[in-house]
């Protein structure tokens, strides 16, 4: 990933000593951008989590009760089913990028790690956390997205989370200033589509009104003063827009003499 990055160059690369080298500022930036656009592409992240949990860690066969109380496989080829899906580490490959991107490579690998971890009595938020500051990445953060995905936090995970929080609003709040600014830029291209289409609407109507005076053997001089005399009044009256367009007008007509 970082060298796709670096060979399109969003990241700038300068030699080292055992290889190329980025800026950890440059680094950052693309992940928090990255991170934005995914969350903006899932709005639910808890649906989302599921949808992840599910991947990583498939349902097992449904079991029915029998009439002797013994539990049996509902569907026998559930059993081969089950068998045969990727799990936990091997599952990873079968995520989107947008899982890692939102939550982090820390909480996805404690994920895929899930099962071992409650088998040793470990914690899985406290390894998530230590993840993250090993490795780098944003580490659980406090939400009902992440407890899906790797279960409740312990008191000590609740208060480290706590200072944790400040990262999570600034990750909305960024959301919501890039929707605000994309709403903007469209609104500001679309008012340049409706000028373009009004000047061209403008420019052959007025081209219309060359021809046609032209045709009826009328002065354009004479037109164009007229032209002129109602914007000084459409001026004066307050229409500024009104008058710039007349005079537009007339400055095309008087041309045609």
């Amino acid at each position: 990933m970082v060298y796709r990055l670096i060979r399109s160059g969003v990241l700038t690369a300068s030699a080292g000593p055992r290889g190329q080298l980025v800026a950890a500022r440059e680094v950052m930036t693309v992940a928090s951008k990255r991170r934005v656009d995914a969350v903006r592409r899932h709005r639910d992240l808890v649906s989302y989590a599921r949808q992840i949990a599910l991947t990583i860690w498939p349902p097992e066969p449904e079991k029915v009760v029998l009439s002797d109380g013994r539990a049996a496989i509902r569907n026998s080829e559930d059993v081969v089913r089950y068998a045969t899906t990727p799990k936990g580490r091997e599952a990873l490959n079968r995520l989107d990028p947008d899982a890692v991107a939102v939550f982090g490579p820390a909480v996805i690998h404690t994920l895929a790690d899930l099962k071992a971890l409650r088998s040793a009595g470990a914690c899985s938020f406290c390894w998530a956390r230590d993840l993250a500051s090993v490795r780098g990445g944003v580490g659980p953060s406090d939400s009902a997205a992440v407890r899906e995905l790797i279960g409740e936090p312990c008191e000590r995970d609740r208060a480290a989370m706590k200072a944790n929080k400040a990262a999570v609003d600034k990750l909305w709040a960024d959301v919501k200033t890039d929707d605000k600014r994309r709403r903007t830029v469209a609104a500001r291209e679309a008012q340049r589509r409706e000028c373009d289409d009004a000047r061209a609407d403008v420019e052959r109507a007025a081209r219309r009104l060359s021809a046609a005076v032209t045709a009826s053997g009328a002065s354009p001089v004479t037109e164009a003063s007229r032209y002129r005399a109602q914007a000084v009044k459409e001026r004066a009256a307050g229409d500024e827009t009104m008058a710039r367009h007349l005079e537009s007008v007339a400055a095309k007509l008087a041309a045609t003499s």
